[in-house]
């Protein structure tokens, strides 16, 4: 065994030693010293030697056990790199150069994130090259970069379609080639969300089918999000807005859906919209005749959608009034169809994956109706009803690929059996049709104790009955295909939250024929629980399945309560509250979710309306005739409850770093599109 020497300044000569190729990403430890200011020594070192691997902010050592006797002897090639030389590297010798130091010093690298001055303070010229060599160097390698990227424009870019992949494609290829001084840290941003995204659902096999080592692939999606943050900071995202930004919070969404995160996602909705008003999204009036102006549009549209659905899901008044909006919907075409100059929109009659954003844009903006003056139509019976039927007629003139045709008595969703080069419709139809139900569902409850009951309670069945009707669907179409599915993986979050509730509404409103309702949750509880089997650890799939489990187990238990006590008998657990932390971002927030399931405990309301069915007559037309006489008062809680010590914290802050949102502080006056 060669002893270590003292560094000398002089070049020393390369020797050739045997050292296996290491496919999997290097695992870089924190620490308080900068690797440019280490000295570099020749080291001894083995294939059985302790490798340091950081968890979750933790560093833990692993010992491997030895392969073989073999020693290697690894001598240092170069000296230090400064960091202005670090900074003309391309990235992949970026990573050669982390790779080789990493063995000359026997141990990982450590690397500590350079120091940040806050939000709002622009970084010097050398600080900034610190971070872009700090988050270039965390990058995985190339291969494993194509695979994970490949896999997002797949299987997740679908959901929302922010991203125009041709163009990103080129910005990606640049990426490899140009020195990390060039490196736009908010594109990185953009990056790290893409392949921490991909991170979370890819099946572990396909990792390892390019080397990368399957055990740590969820771990490293949770940092890599981390590292987006990072760069969005570091990349002055709150000083200089851009369309970037922007796309960097719209698929950073499904990261917070799928850790329950959706504090963090509000909070960073309020950033991304001030983003849109600062750049004039809400300005634009012409339609879309290139890639940058159709850009503008499909993010402005995005967060309208957004923001309105976090209001339906928590009760608050939207950040944007989207029915005043006059900016122009996206066009149905493919990205192929729009380039820097040019762009080729289709009729809507022809399945593009931009078709279903454009409807989603058009009923997003009925919906957003519910909040203007101060949400007063959610309040009036009539105006929820005016509503409910400009949202039905938008569905009636889908497109034929849409629709449900009928045939001898049999039905047949048409998107469920589009060939496979389709398969994003139909999955695409299920989320919009799953998340028209729900809220048909949540427009409707607050009625159901009014003299408006009868009407409300068809209305509420059958959006209930048929929320899992498309899901269904392409579950028996292809069993086979819908198990092998990876596009049902990232949105599962959508899946969850109908479930959760026709969940509800089943354990409170208890109607007598349930058991299509019940057969719904039981199949959902199954999937998720094959996901979970599949070796995913997404906190929404594995709590999301116990949670429906338990409301599930609440409503037999009820009913074997009642089965004993009689029907005028109250029904009662006192467990039921402790689901309001996990439920109430998807039953319009804690008042209502706590007052709703307070219903539960009253006995006059237990199996009584709930004995009607889809079949009883409505109201009298005449009974509705003046709009005042249908509103009804928003009820008050019965108790002060805090959860908030259920919600996660955002990753942002866990690096000291201060989220740069004051949307309470906003001058109504500064901002056109929020009047």
């Amino acid at each position: 065994m060669t002893s270590c020497q003292p560094y000398q300044a002089k070049k020393i000569q390369q020797v050739k030693v045997p050292i296996s190729r290491n496919h999997g990403p290097t695992r870089r430890t924190y620490s308080a010293a900068p690797e440019t200011q280490s000295p570099v020594r020749t080291q001894t070192l083995t294939p059985g030697s302790s490798i340091s691997n950081e968890r979750d902010g933790q560093v833990e050592r692993n010992s491997r056990p030895p392969q073989s006797n073999v020693n290697y002897q690894v001598l240092e090639t170069s000296t230090i790199i400064p960091p202005a030389g670090l900074a003309e590297l391309t990235v992949e010798a970026l990573h050669t150069h982390k790779n080789l130091q990493s063995l000359q010093r026997g141990h990982q690298l450590a690397s500590l994130p350079p120091l940040f001055a806050g939000a709002g303070i622009s970084l010097s010229p050398s600080e900034k090259i610190a971070w872009q060599i700090h988050l270039a160097g965390f990058l995985p390698s190339r291969s494993h970069c194509d695979l994970f990227v490949a896999y997002f424009f797949e299987d997740i870019n679908w959901i929302y379609q922010a991203i125009h992949a041709p163009s990103f494609r080129q910005k990606y290829e640049a990426l490899w080639v140009e020195p990390v001084k060039d490196i736009d840290l908010v594109w990185l941003a953009l990056l790290y969300v893409i392949i921490s995204l991909t991170a979370l659902y890819i099946d572990p096999r396909a990792c390892e089918s390019v080397g990368y080592d399957a055990s740590e692939i969820r771990d490293d999606g949770h940092l890599w999000f981390r590292l987006s943050r990072q760069a969005l900071h570091a990349g002055e995202y709150d000083s200089k807005p851009c369309l970037t930004q922007i796309q960097v919070f719209i698929e950073s969404q499904s990261y917070w859906y799928a850790t329950k995160a959706v504090e963090a996602l509000n909070s960073a909705m309020g950033q991304a919209i001030r983003c849109a008003q600062a750049i004039h999204l809400d300005k634009d009036r012409a339609p879309a005749t290139n890639l940058a102006s159709e850009l503008r549009h499909r993010l402005w549209w995005d967060l309208c959608c957004s923001d309105t659905y976090q209001s339906l899901c928590l009760d608050r008044q939207p950040l944007i009034q989207a029915h005043l909006s006059d900016v122009p919907f996206p066009q149905n075409c493919e990205d192929c169809d729009i380039t820097s100059t040019t762009i080729n929109c289709r009729p809507l009659d022809e399945p593009t994956v931009m078709a279903l954003h454009v409807l989603r844009a058009r009923l997003f903006k009925t919906f957003n109706k519910l909040y203007a003056n101060s949400a007063s139509a959610s309040a009036s019976y009539e105006e929820v009803c005016a509503i409910d039927q400009e949202i039905l007629t938008i569905v009636d003139q889908y497109p034929w690929y849409l629709k449900t045709r009928v045939d001898r008595g049999h039905s047949t969703v048409i998107s469920s059996t589009l060939p496979p080069v389709f398969d994003h419709i139909q999955w695409q139809h299920h989320v919009i049709h799953n998340s028209i139900c729900v809220q048909r569902i949540r427009i409707y409850r607050p009625f159901l104790r009014s003299r408006f009951h009868n009407d409300c309670w068809s209305k509420c069945i059958e959006a209930v009955e048929g929320a899992f009707a498309v899901y269904h669907a392409i579950r028996d179409a292809n069993p086979s295909r819908f198990q092998r599915s990876q596009k049902m993986l990232a949105q599962s979050y959508q899946i969850f939250c109908s479930a959760v509730s026709i969940a509800v509404f089943l354990l409170v409103e208890r109607p007598a024929i349930h058991s299509r309702m019940q057969s719904d949750i039981e199949i959902v509880i199954q999937d998720l629980q094959r996901i979970v089997q599949n070796h995913s650890s997404i906190p929404m799939a594995v709590a999301g399945r116990v949670v429906l489990t338990k409301i599930l187990d609440a409503y037999n238990l009820g009913n074997r309560q009642q089965d004993r006590s009689g029907p005028e008998e109250a029904v009662s657990n006192p467990n039921w509250h402790t689901l309001i932390p996990e439920i109430y971002a998807h039953m319009g927030g804690l008042v209502k979710t706590k007052t709703y399931l307070d219903r539960c405990a009253v006995s006059h309301i237990v199996n009584q309306e709930g004995s009607m069915s889809v079949s009883e007559s409505a109201p009298d037309p005449h009974s509705m005739a003046t709009s005042r006489s249908g509103e009804i008062a928003a009820p008050e809680p019965t108790e002060n409850t805090n959860y908030s010590s259920s919600f996660d914290p955002d990753f942002a802050t866990s690096f000291g770093f201060d989220l740069h949102f004051d949307v309470l502080n906003w001058g109504i006056e500064e901002f056109e599109f929020l009047q």
